[in-house]
């Protein structure tokens, strides 16, 4: 149960940041606003907003709709919002509560933790809010809501790191406190908040009871709160998991998909439910609802529905899930398909949030590096000005001429160390980005390892188990980076922590001989970056296909001079069928070895001499 309801958890708040298609520019400062202005169509209200926030004239609540209104931003860009109110932002200073700054305050932490994933940074942001409700006492409705919202973000906290008594504990203090101001959406996000302490507890019957809860009390109110597709949810699920509510189970979807504002956030329920086996009388229900005749029918209907939203983690939810429905009622092919446009469209999210980040900081490397260039102009413009005034007056006065040369040495001192300083900025830029890169690639992988676990056909089995190879390898090498100073890889040691992991995902019986003859070697990422694949391609093929009597396995890089190496891979196995194999490889890694050898300037060749030995002459020039 912990692992189902808590996976969903994760789900559902990733997929609110992706829902929506992107709209508008996204700006991080007031040039960028500026063009932003220049999209002929935004909406007027939006266009009003955006003026006033570029003339200085925006109020807590403008920045406020700013924000709600690109919530259905990407990770990234939503950063970049909070980022540019939060530069802007002045705490008020009236003698009252100002409710709108504690409502923007509250939705900035909120977006930072849930959302972004930056827990450092919203806990310094509540604390920020949590000084300025300090001020205020009373027993006014407002100030208790503050109170509630500032303490909020402890409960997500001990939520996250597991504190399960102490989470209790605020969480009935912060509900009593929302029942005594008739808060009833308080009451409800508190509920389902310290609800999920029951699921590492693993009490299912109490967390459908808590659930049950926040659906009576939502369904009390005149409109629905904006926490109903998460209580639908975690109540559909839960009863799911228990089994036996298949009537209760029916009755919540038809719920679900009556309200359009929400009814595609459940559709993914529908394909979850029938991959659980319900009587077959449910299951033609199901069908007769959407007006089909059979499963294929049905999953082709609802992906033609979130084809209208494509690229949301919501909809590859849908394809993976209909991809193993569709396995299990006989669609064979039309599973598989729909498992490899899983695939295709979580490449595509990933990919576009990727691009955009490097994009992002490629932009800010340029900005840091024009910056430092006009301060050492202008430094040296004030440098030569000085020089003058010093002549001209040396014929004057020459303790003022003393004077003004030990300024100017300050003054050098000072150049420099901005100098440097904007430096180790950049090289900080580059670390951020490397480690954005890789934790996008470790995501990938997580991601990949779960849709793995999922797999029954052998053939796509293998190939995504390749390409996630394929990406480790990548990944290992924007980890090294964030280890090292300097920007290069020690590729030496690089390979042998590939050949490590590599040697882990196969559990042989006889554990391989393996030699390393290697000489230390630098490389750059754009060198370490192919090479890297080459050999995660060589060893991953020697550890499937290879390996003799000896179990042997030798593994060299030499350099021939001063810009040419030599990379060779050898096994004791039986090697290619002949020595046109290579040369007319049709195999997916053998062919990415000869692609990748012509991108370095090299080629590849193979030989046996009682070893299956791939050679590849490279440059570095």
């Amino acid at each position: 149960m912990r692992v189902i309801i808590g996976a969903f958890f994760l789900v559902f708040w990733t997929n609110y940041a992706y829902s929506q298609p992107e709209t508008i520019w996204i700006f991080d400062d007031l040039d960028s606003l500026e063009q932003s202005l220049s999209f002929k169509d935004m909406d007027s209200s939006y266009r009003s907003l955006m003026l006033r926030i570029r003339d200085n004239k925006a109020t807590y609540s403008d920045y406020l709709d700013l924000l709600k209104e690109n919530r259905n931003k990407s990770t990234f860009q939503k950063t970049a919002i909070i980022d540019f109110i939060q530069n802007r932002l002045v705490p008020p200073h009236s003698a009252e509560l100002d409710v709108d700054y504690v409502n923007l305050k509250t939705l900035m932490i909120s977006i930072m933790r849930d959302e972004i994933l930056d827990i450092q940074t919203s806990t310094e942001m509540n604390l920020e809010l949590t000084e300025y409700v300090s001020q205020f006492d009373g027993s006014s409705p407002e100030i208790i809501r503050a109170q509630i919202l500032v303490s909020k973000h402890h409960l997500v906290i001990d939520l996250i790191e597991q504190n399960i008594a102490e989470g209790n504990a605020l969480g009935t203090e912060l509900f009593a406190k929302a029942q005594q101001i008739h808060d009833t959406t308080l009451m409800i996000r508190i509920n389902n908040l310290t609800n999920d302490f029951n699921v590492y507890e693993g009490k299912l019957d109490e967390f459908i009871s808590k659930a049950e809860y926040s659906y009576v009390l939502d369904n009390l109110l005149p409109v629905r709160t904006e926490h109903f597709s998460y209580t639908l949810t975690q109540l559909i699920n839960a009863l799911i998991f228990k089994g036996n509510n298949d009537e209760r189970v029916l009755g919540l979807l038809r719920e679900f998909a009556s309200y359009p504002d929400i009814k595609k956030d459940g559709y993914w329920l529908y394909i979850q439910y029938l991959n659980t086996n319900p009587p077959s009388h449910i299951t033609n229900q199901i069908l007769i609802d959407f007006k089909v005749s059979n499963i294929l029918e049905l999953c082709d209907q609802i992906k033609n529905i979130y084809q209208e939203e494509a690229n949301t983690l919501i909809y590859v939810d849908f394809l993976r899930e209909s991809a193993k429905l569709l396995q299990n009622n006989g669609f064979i092919k039309e599973g598989q398909d729909y498992f490899i446009s899983a695939m295709a469209e979580n490449r595509k999210v990933y990919s576009s949030q990727l691009s955009e980040e490097l994009a992002y900081y490629e932009r800010k490397l340029v900005e840091t590096e024009k910056e430092i260039e006009i301060q050492v102009q202008k430094s040296q413009t004030r440098l030569y000005s000085i020089i003058a005034a010093l002549v001209g007056l040396l014929l004057l006065i020459s303790i003022f001429f003393i004077y003004k040369t030990t300024r100017k040495s300050t003054l050098i001192t000072e150049q420099k160390n901005e100098i440097e300083k904007k430096e180790k900025e950049k090289g900080l830029l580059l670390k951020e980005l490397n480690h954005r890169v890789k934790n996008n690639f470790q995501l990938i992988i997580g991601l990949m390892e779960i849709q793995v676990m999922q797999m029954q056909n052998e053939e796509a089995l293998n190939m995504a188990n390749e390409l996630k190879g394929r990406i480790r390898s990548m990944a290992y090498i924007h980890q090294n980076l964030l280890e090292i100073e300097g920007g290069e890889i020690v590729f030496d040691d690089y390979i042998k922590n590939l050949v490590e992991e590599i040697s882990h995902s196969y559990h042989r019986e006889n554990e391989p001989n393996i030699t390393f003859d290697l000489e230390p070697s630098t490389f750059n990422v754009d060198i370490a970056v192919p090479l890297g694949l080459i050999v995660n391609e060589l060893i991953t093929n020697a550890f499937k296909y290879g390996f003799g009597d000896n179990n042997e396995l030798i593994i060299q890089l030499k350099k021939e001079d001063t810009s040419q190496y030599k990379l060779s891979v050898a096994d004791d196995g039986k090697g290619l069928d002949d020595l046109t194999s290579f040369d007319k490889a049709k195999s997916t890694g053998l062919r990415l070895v000869k692609r990748l050898s012509q991108q370095l300037h090299g080629e590849a060749s193979y030989e046996y001499d009682g070893m299956a030995k791939f050679t590849i002459n490279f440059s570095i020039a």
